[in-house]
Parts: C-alpha cells; structure tokens; sequence
C-alpha cells in the first residue's frame, strides 16, 4: 500500500493522471485490451511457475495487439537460485524483509514457454557481480523481455 500512496504523491507533484491501482497479477483489474503497456520488474517471480504462466496470460488479456510487456526474471545464476525451502524445480520459500515468500527461478530460455501469443522484441541475459550489504560477493542473474502481443 505504501507504494500505491508514493504514486500518488508523484502525480500530485507532477500534475498527472496516472491510473494506477491497486490489484493482483493474477486477475488484473483493468478491461480487455485497455493498456498499452505494462512493466514488471522483480514482481512476477514471486509466485509459482504455474501461476506466472496464468499472469503471462493476464498480461496477454490487457494488452491490445502491438502493446508491449517488459517482464524480467532471475535465473538459475543468481546467488539465491538453491537457496530455502525447495518447492519445485526452480522454486524456493525464501526469507525477505522478515516473510517467507515464494521465489521461481528458470534457466535463461524457459521463460519463452509462456510467450506464444507475443513477439519477443528484446530479450538480454544480464550476470551482475556485487557485494551484499554486509560484504558478503554475490551474483546476480536475470533475463529481461520486451514482449509485444501479435
């Protein structure tokens, strides 16, 4: 809720009329074909495989023909990929800010068995070294997509 609350405060600010609300992936509040574009940066992962197949689904209702997706997801290569709870294959229960939640990790390509009904416009493989806040070196691992429904 707190993000929705900072959204507001930025139209506010900026004097613009955002349309944002609040909702779930998996049965996203807007009609058939009314968003042009939809962004989801580390979110969609946070559930299972199964249930992301059904929002790619969502994704594909929202959008009219030619409207874009930029979709990301962590991949076998980050530094979290085995770690907790193991689900499923590739799926983990992970500690987070003090929650358990559920975390899918894919191999670089196994995201693509949900975009049959989108065109993949761009698609990177990104592996970023770091350090934790703690100092501990960590690897990070995505794949990003810019989708565009046919």
């Amino acid at each position: 809720m707190k993000q929705i609350e900072l959204a507001k405060e930025f139209e506010k600010k900026y004097g613009l009329e955002l349309n944002i609300k609040e909702g779930n992936m998996l049965d996203i509040p807007f009609e058939d074909e009314s968003i042009s574009f939809i962004y989801s940066y580390n979110s969609i992962f946070h559930m299972s495989k199964e249930e992301i197949g059904n929002v790619i689904k969502e994704i594909h209702r929202v959008l009219p023909k030619g409207g874009l997706a930029f979709i990301n997801f962590p991949t076998v290569y980050d530094w979290r990929a085995k770690i907790g709870e193991k689900v499923s294959e590739g799926e983990y229960i992970q500690e987070e800010h003090g929650e358990k939640i559920l975390h899918s990790y894919f191999e670089v390509d196994e995201p693509e068995k949900y975009f049959n009904d989108f065109k993949v416009i761009y698609k990177e493989s990104r592996i970023r070294n770091g350090y934790r806040r703690d100092g501990v070196k960590i690897t990070r691992g995505y794949v990003d997509y810019i989708l565009e429904k046919k």
